[in-house]
């Protein structure tokens, strides 16, 4: 054996189905066998220490055979108390760690419960003891309004050692306090009062060197003051849902996300760019990092900023570690956060009309302008935010493993489509939530690699729509009725045809828009498509895996000895679905013996998916092989899928 690693992310980072980006990886490895007759090996992957993990539970083991496939996932046995995955019966393949798209949640905070985050002090001058400049950032939810007194973020134990604190006042607004080791303090409230039920991106800034002291909401300044303070270097405590007082701690009810501690004094730009985008967790000045994704009955709430690790753990008030109760209380976020972001703000009439442009490397982008209300208000302006993963909707399966594709919802296109685009989806978010506004959506589509080639508006080729949710906690798309202009490569949702946009309420909600095929699906979405040689039984064994299976009613196996040549059905190879809903996969396994195995022809394999609708021409994927005797697997690219008249499918495959 030779086992050889590669220090830097691969250049084919396609990755599972429902698993993170691959792009950012720092090594992955590969192990080469020699001699033995058709020998097997077991591998251990230790992956204590490696960069960027803080919720174990979601880690897993991709393969593929050589560097020109796209990664599969593998079932490897996962043990977070000796930090390893672990799997057997291996013939040869490369290795990457990956993670489990994490569902976007939050922590539900219960006042009335004393429930709050405890995320024990790192020592003297650590990143959460920022002293002559810092910020403190979060999302927040109110369950109601006013909560007096009521913290969001808390340093301090109340009495003689308290830094900073972020929480909410009597007035139905917002209170910044920092104290310095003299026992003095300077505060500034918002001018804003906030409303419940609605979210909210709140930040303070102070800044010792510049005599200032800054609070925005929504990314607007709010109020600011001057104030000569540096925070107090505290020994105690940080507390995410509860202030101490000298009189007690006072609890905060409902939602807080995506909870951020600076030592840097970060600028009105900076938290304009990353309100609406998760963080690296590398970023300069970031001291810790809360973002309360987790789906687990573990306590423990990991810390994002990978330099510190200050983990925080939920108080007893939630329940006992491990147990439902603790998985109870993360729940569904519909905060307006992304993998990447762009914004516009009124800003006094700096920027005329309102509007933001979010483009992906691929190409398509989403444009949203404003179209009707008042758009010069001071929390004039709006974010774009793009997710590239699938818009599944993970939390409340309660599932005791990581998810996997047979189990998520959110998939489910609306009704009468084919499908959705199962790579990136989009929302957007306007920041003012004390007007009525509207705005118009268009998503460009060009360079989408989901979209057919021949989805050109001529009769009987691929029809193409835009989809929408109210929010990500609504799980269920709808038609959102976007003019198709083919002609520009665009999907309209404009107030020009009576379909502006606007957020959904009272109370407010956040809309969610994805692509999707209307009358030519990929009807099927693979996970996993392969051919091995099968030694004990001399024949050929064909598995493939589905992620969804609509209007799917089972499958057949074409074979040919050429790659590029005529391809033939295997007899007795039609098989029925086994999906047991349309979002749900299932696996499949079919032994081809009637081949000759001489150890020099080679044989390939397509697989149709075959459709209820018998008007359509069934897609096609494939080709996978070679496979022959001499070859012990062979496990090539999906690659894009087919009709058998040549026709593109809306998706090509989870995997390409």
């Amino acid at each position: 054996l030779q086992v050889y690693r590669v220090d830097s992310a691969p250049s084919n980072v396609d990755h599972p189905f429902l698993w993170k980006d691959l792009s950012s990886t720092v090594h992955y490895w590969g192990v080469f066998k020699s001699g033995g007759t058709s020998p097997t090996y077991e591998a251990v992957y230790n992956y204590a220490g490696y960069p960027g993990i803080r919720n174990e539970e979601g880690v897993g083991l991709a393969y593929r055979s050589h560097n020109c496939e796209s990664w599969k996932a593998t079932n490897a046995v996962l043990d977070t108390v000796n930090h390893r995955l672990t799997l057997t019966g291996l013939r040869g393949t490369e290795f990457i760690l990956g993670q489990y798209v994490d569902p976007r949640n939050t922590i539900n905070f219960d006042s009335t419960n004393s429930q709050f985050v405890q995320v024990a002090d790192g020592g003297v001058a650590t990143d959460l003891d920022p002293t002559t400049f810092g910020t403190v950032e979060a999302w927040i939810y109110l369950a109601s309004s006013p909560q007096a007194n009521a913290g969001i973020v808390h340093k301090g134990n109340g009495t003689t050692s308290n830094a900073y604190s972020l929480y909410l006042n009597g007035s139905g607004g917002i209170t910044f306090t920092v104290f310095d080791s003299g026992g003095g303090n300077s505060s500034i409230n918002s001018a804003a009062t906030l409303n419940p039920n609605t979210w909210y991106h709140v930040a303070a800034v102070w800044d010792d060197t510049s005599d200032t002291l800054d609070f925005y909401l929504n990314g607007v300044s709010n109020a600011t003051q001057v104030a000569t303070v540096t925070a107090r270097d505290s020994a105690d405590d940080l507390y995410i849902g509860a202030r101490q007082t000298t009189s007690g701690p006072v609890y905060f009810s409902g939602y807080i996300d995506e909870v951020r501690v600076w030592t840097v004094a970060r600028s009105q730009a900076d938290i304009r760019a990353y309100m609406c985008k998760k963080l690296a967790g590398t970023d300069a000045g970031l001291g810790g990092y809360w973002r309360f994704d987790e789906e687990t009955g573990s306590n423990i709430t990991p810390d994002y900023d990978f330099g510190t690790a200050n983990d925080g753990t939920m108080s007893a008030s939630f329940g006992a570690d491990g147990s439902d109760a603790i998985r109870a209380a993360r729940v569904c976020s519909s905060a307006p956060i992304g993998d990447a972001s762009a914004y516009a703000y009124y800003d006094g009439g700096a920027i005329s009309p309102v509007a933001a442009q979010l483009a992906h490397t691929d190409g398509d982008y989403m444009f949203a302008t404003q179209y009707s209300g008042d758009w010069g208000t001071t929390f004039s302006g709006l974010q774009i935010y793009r997710v590239d993963e699938a818009p599944v909707y993970p939390p409340d399966l309660w599932n005791a493993a990581p998810y996997t594709y047979q189990t998520p919802n959110g998939l489910t296109p609306p009704t009468g489509w084919a499908s959705i685009d199962y790579y990136r989806y989009w929302g957007i978010f306007v920041t003012d939530w004390t007007v009525g506004l509207t705005y118009d959506a268009i998503y460009n589509y060009n360079g989408n690699p989901s979209v057919p080639a021949n989805a050109d508006g001529t009769a009987g080729n691929p029809q193409l729509g835009l989809a929408k949710r109210p929010a990500y906690c609504f799980g269920t798309w709808a038609d959102s009725t976007a003019n198709w202009a083919f002609g520009t490569l665009q999907l309209e949702l404009t107030g020009a045809n009576g379909k502006d946009q606007s957020q959904n309420g009272p109370p407010k909600s956040n809309p969610e828009y994805v692509l999707g095929g209307i009358d030519q699906p990929l009807a099927i979405a693979l996970a996993s498509f392969y051919a091995e040689f099968d030694k004990e039984s001399g024949c050929i064994k064909i598995s493939w895996e589905t992620a969804t299976e609509i209007n799917t009613t089972g499958f057949r196996l074409w074979r040919s000895e050429e790659k590029n040549g005529v391809y033939e059905t295997v007899p007795y190879s039609t098989t029925s679905s086994k999906s047991v809903t349309e979002t749900r996969g299932a696996k499949y396994a079919f032994t081809d013996c009637n081949v000759a195995l001489d150890g020099k022809t080679n044989y390939y394999y397509k697989l149709e998916e075959i459709d209820t609708d018998t008007a359509k021409v069934n897609p096609l994927y494939g080709p996978i092989g070679p496979v022959k005797e001499t070859v012990s697997a062979s496990q090539s690219d999906i690659g894009k899928a087919s009709t058998s008249k040549g026709d593109g499918c809306f998706i090509n495959s989870l995997l390409q």
